[in-house]
């Protein structure tokens, strides 16, 4: 019986080691050549019962208990308890007390790393040499009911900690977008089948990321200012001092309408995609019809990469979190990763052909040999996962059961989608919110808001509150208070539809000038609270504006500001205020506050206001609108490049879309 015994254990092993290898997504471990070694090794000396917090439809903080604990495997077989060198373990799940044995390792493989290891050069030799096309290691478990989801319960907050791995090269290498892309209106969400678990547990540390990263920016101080980046949907968050910033930003993705995703639509947009990843992984490596030698491989390597883009990349900003600066060049922002997430995330791009990106990606850059020889252009790869995908949607039901798939939703829900984008009515995606002359202060429009400008949302009090009184609102308020004296509420004419009026004045050859609304006079200390809001205002736009001109080449950002704020105080003052001194001239027209000569207003007649002097008037004396301040100060910056500094003006503009697109980038 003995001799019969050993022949049908090995066969029946090997048959075990075949389905395991060939059919079961259970396989998910990264290679034993360091594919992603580094990444699970940092997540992988956290004691066993560690806390994890976790947050469920808006519910207060639940906490979520592990009870699982990690066994390591050296390339002898034999286990430890701890890492001794954890680049050169391989973490492998214990539940419920119980190991897992490491059946086989293929021969080729098995030789290879351990005659590396006598080398003691097996790391670095996996990072610099181009990895070989060997049968993946196979691992049998003593539950093989156990879902591939149970591996990532691994503490992936560490990844913000740790040095990220050398594996991939410095500048990531992009992928084309695709020609045609796919329709995927007409599909379900891809079923996850036994990745289900995984899902979940890859959700939930999402949400503790998000929600740390969006508490921080919470509570930053007012010393905070958030900026645009140039060209893509998200905010930068910096300590401004003066005209410098710190080294430390918060990074936050923003919609297609520049607000801020809530917590729950972030984890809900990153669960979709983490979905569509998991498929077109599936699709590419777990398929008998692909070339390559790598099936049911690497998904956990793909899976923590794609963890480390979002919130801590090797190189340039994340697409959400904290970053130091301070070692970033100016042209590293953001990489192809995450400008194909941010995309995602405004909803610019489709999850499914973000998914096929980002597996693209991560493919071309760690295997670029492979890559090479199974696709040689991205657009052969974008052809090959479409037709997989659209293979998949063509099977038999009864094929796809207990795996992962897609199903086509029902002609008559097809109906239904295709109606109602034919009903949809496209807005002029631009709107004018100020207009001064020739100049337009255009935006993108908002829904929900009064004016249209959202993406100046919390800003109002955040500006009044930090900013402090400059020289030349402090050299401007007091010209004022000086005329002030001069003035007395005895009204001679009154121009309603224009929003001032003349009365009488000290000095007999002369009217003061006083805004007018229905309900009376302005009281001068409200009037000049407006004026010193407006100021300010003024100084907090126009100060990014001539900056941001400035490093394209403009003139240095202190002498543009001067000569804008004193045409501004020439229009307000019928002054030309300099830091210091006054220069008055007789032949500029009549101020927008303060005394002007009765022979400007014969009988009576109202004062030779210009266009932006009517514009001021206007913003000044109506009722205080959400944003009508913020409105005023863009749209005399903007008037005032196109006309006065026509010469940056066409250099860096030409049209006030362009300007408004700056503004958005800039502001």
């Amino acid at each position: 019986m003995t001799p019969l015994c050993c022949p049908y254990s090995f066969l029946r092993t090997t048959t075990i080691l075949w389905y395991l290898f060939s059919s079961s997504p259970t396989a998910l471990a990264p290679e034993p050549e360091v594919a992603a070694s580094e990444y699970i090794d940092r997540f992988s000396r956290t004691a066993p019962g560690v806390e994890l917090s976790t947050y469920h439809d808006g519910n207060p903080q639940k906490r979520a208990r592990s009870d699982q604990e990690y066994a390591f495997i050296t390339p002898d077989g034999s286990t430890a308890t701890s890492p001794q060198e954890p680049a050169e373990w391989t973490p492998v799940i214990i539940r419920n007390g119980h190991d897992p044995n490491v059946v086989a390792l293929s021969s080729n493989s098995a030789q290879k790393q351990l005659s590396e290891d006598k080398s003691g050069s097996s790391l670095k030799r996996a990072r610099e040499e181009p990895p070989a096309v060997d049968p993946p290691v196979a691992m049998e478990q003593d539950n093989p009911d156990d879902t591939p989801g149970d591996s990532s319960q691994h503490p992936y907050e560490e990844i913000m900690e740790t040095r990220r791995s050398d594996r991939f090269p410095a500048s990531l290498r992009d992928i084309s977008s695709p020609m045609d892309r796919l329709d995927t209106s007409i599909l379900y969400e891809p079923i996850m089948g036994p990745y289900s678990p995984e899902v979940d547990a890859y959700t939930s540390r999402y949400e503790v990321m998000i929600e740390k990263v969006l508490k921080e920016m919470q509570e930053l101080p007012d010393s905070y200012v958030g900026r645009k980046t140039a060209g893509w949907p998200a905010m930068v968050f910096r300590h401004r001092q003066g005209h410098s910033y710190g080294p430390l930003a918060i990074v936050l993705p923003m919609t297609g309408d520049g607000d801020w995703r809530q917590i729950k639509s972030l984890v809900l947009r990153f669960e979709r995609l983490h979905k569509w990843v998991v498929y077109v992984h599936d699709r590419l490596f777990n398929n008998p019809k692909t070339a390559s030698n790598y099936q049911g491989f690497n998904l956990q390597g793909l899976l923590l990469w794609l963890f480390g883009e979002v919130f801590n990349p090797k190189i340039g900003l994340p697409a959400i979190g904290k970053v130091d600066l301070s070692n970033l060049s100016k042209k590293q922002v953001f990489g192809a990763p995450q400008r194909w997430i941010l995309n995602f995330l405004a909803d610019r791009e489709q999850a499914c052909t973000t998914s096929v990106a980002i597996l693209g990606i991560w493919y071309l850059n760690n295997y670029p040999q492979l890559w090479q020889h199974q696709f040689t252009t991205s657009e052969h790869f974008w052809s090959q996962i479409a037709a997989l995908i659209i293979s998949d949607t063509q099977a038999e039901e009864s094929s796809q059961v207990n795996r992962i798939h897609l199903r086509l939703k029902s002609s008559a829900e097809i109906d239904v989608i295709t109606k109602a984008k034919k009903a949809q009515v496209v807005p002029d995606p631009t709107r004018i919110v100020a207009q001064i002359g020739n100049f337009k202060l255009m935006t993108p429009i908002r829904q929900k808001t009064e004016t249209g400008l959202s993406w100046l949302t919390n800003k109002e009090s955040r500006i009044l509150a930090q900013s402090k009184e400059s020289k030349y609102t402090s050299h401007i308020l007091e010209e004022i208070s000086q005329v002030s004296r001069f003035g007395t509420n005895v009204v001679t004419h009154s121009f309603p539809e224009v929003g001032i009026a003349l009365t009488e004045s000290l000095d007999p050859n002369k009217y003061y000038i006083k805004m007018l609304l229905p309900s009376g006079l302005w009281r001068s200390t409200k009037m000049r609270k407006k004026i010193r809001n407006l100021l300010t205002y003024l100084q907090h736009f126009s100060t990014p504006i001539f900056l941001e001109l400035n490093a394209r080449g403009a003139e240095d950002s202190k002498n543009l500001s001067s000569q804008f704020l004193s045409w501004f105080s020439e229009k307000l003052l019928g002054k030309r205020v300099i830091l210091f001194r006054v220069n008055i001239d007789p032949n500029l027209g009549a101020p927008v506050v303060g005394l002007v000569d009765k022979t400007k207003c014969e009988n009576g007649s109202l004062p030779p206001f210009d266009q932006v002097q009517l514009f001021i008037i206007k913003s000044l004396s109506s009722k205080s609108v959400r944003y009508q301040l913020q409105e005023t100060s863009l749209a005399l910056v903007g008037y005032w490049l196109k006309n006065l500094r026509q010469d940056i003006w066409v250099h860096h503009f030409k049209t006030d879309q362009r300007f408004a697109e700056f503004l958005r980038e800039t502001v």
